[in-house]
């Protein structure tokens, strides 16, 4: 039979508690049965006075047998002293075993009580309530902390379902406004199969095609970032970074993109010098597809020697975007100016696909948004130093 937890440690305490009491009376008793001397021959037991005896006669040295006044326990010896500390030590015991199993069972309830919190909790999850909190009060101890902890996985959990639940409704949108095109333009065929251009249908089918096939890709890109590991390299990041603000020249048009080197040597990082000129390229694009006619885009590296890594930043001018919104624009779909923006080139992936290639270098892309008039975002990444710059 399995007992509760509550149960065991109840009988764990009562158990060490009779263990020391009984020790204890152990203890007691050999010593007063083989330590002690006793001597009875002057003692003698209470009964009625006698009138008779004078105020300053002798006291009886015999032992006079107790008289029917006599109350309580009579000890006439050595071995009567024994039994009756005997008897009265087992009678303790017994009393101070119920006592501490009444007590522990108490104590233990209310110490495991926040334990039948979490497990509610629990529960409730499983069921699929994420929004349950048990924010637990009471001293910073182990309890506490178990506590807190599942309260912060609750609520990643209840962020990644959501993001989730709005992944798969974006990319159904994205997927089946293709497919949509696709039946309306063969509906069209079928309807008047001589009054059309097939060399310009077959033209219009081949892009949407191919739209559909991008946005495969990149999902795909996508979930292999999420899942593989990094293989770092020496990677000067100066260059990678003018290459890809080169890259971008064309698209940027008459937004002005600046490359603001602030360092006294080319910055050698380690990483993947795909995944990063992808990460680079994909901040640039961003900064450039939802920035403002006449607008900026600035990509500053520094180094930063106390804490051996470099950090580059991208930073543009556009439409304010609200300090809100900033968490979803890394969430697969998402574009700050709606799920209909039609920025060219603009999947709503972008973003997305930086911070999982961050995430694989072990770091993190920081997105704020510019309090200044201009609007616009400030996208922040830290990279680590090839060691050998380290400890220059």
């Amino acid at each position: 039979m399995k007992h509760t937890i509550r149960t065991r440690l109840t009988l764990t305490y009562a158990t060490l508690m009779l263990l020391f009491a009984t020790s204890v009376t152990v203890s007691v008793y050999l010593f007063m049965r083989y330590a002690a001397t006793y001597d009875f021959s002057g003692v003698t037991t209470l009964g009625p006075a006698d009138p008779s005896a004078s105020a300053g006669s002798q006291a009886p040295t015999d032992v006079r047998p107790a008289t029917a006044a006599t109350t309580g326990i009579v000890v006439n010896s050595a071995s009567d002293l024994l039994t009756v500390l005997l008897v009265v030590s087992v009678i303790a015991l017994l009393v101070l075993g119920c006592a501490a199993a009444g007590i522990g069972w108490i104590v233990t309830g209310r110490l495991l009580r926040p334990l039948h919190d979490i497990t509610a909790a629990a529960r409730r999850a499983g069921g699929g309530d994420l929004g349950y909190r048990i924010a637990l009060a009471g001293p910073q101890d182990e309890l506490k902390d178990l506590s807190d902890t599942f309260d912060t996985m609750l609520a990643r959990l209840e962020r990644a379902f959501q993001a989730n639940r709005r992944f798969a409704a974006n990319a159904s949108h994205e997927l089946r406004t293709p497919l949509a095109t696709t039946q309306a333009v063969l509906d069209v065929v079928i309807a008047d199969p001589d009054g059309q251009d097939v060399r310009a249908l077959a033209l219009k089918l081949r892009a949407v095609n191919t739209q559909s096939v991008e946005v495969v890709d990149a999902l795909l890109d996508l979930a292999d970032l999420n899942q593989s590991s990094v293989h770092g390299e020496s990677v000067v990041l100066s260059d990678l970074v003018r290459e890809a603000a080169a890259s971008v020249a064309a698209e940027a048009k008459s937004v002005a993109v600046h490359v603001d080197l602030l360092l006294d040597e080319d910055c050698v990082v380690m990483a993947s010098p795909t995944l990063l000129r992808q990460l680079v390229l994909n901040l640039l694009q961003n900064a450039v597809r939802h920035n403002v006619p006449r607008g900026t885009v600035t990509a500053v590296v520094t180094k930063v020697m106390r804490a051996g890594s470099v950090t580059l930043v991208v930073r543009n001018t556009g439409r304010p975007v609200s300090p809100d919104v900033v968490p979803l624009l890394t969430e697969p779909f998402y574009r700050g100016a709606g799920r209909t923006s039609h920025s060219p080139g603009s999947r709503g992936l972008g973003l997305a696909i930086a911070e999982s290639i961050a995430a694989a270098h072990g770091t993190q892309l920081r997105l704020t948004a510019n309090q200044s008039g201009d609007g616009g975002l400030t996208a922040e990444l830290d990279l680590p130093l090839h060691s050998h710059q380290t400890h220059r």
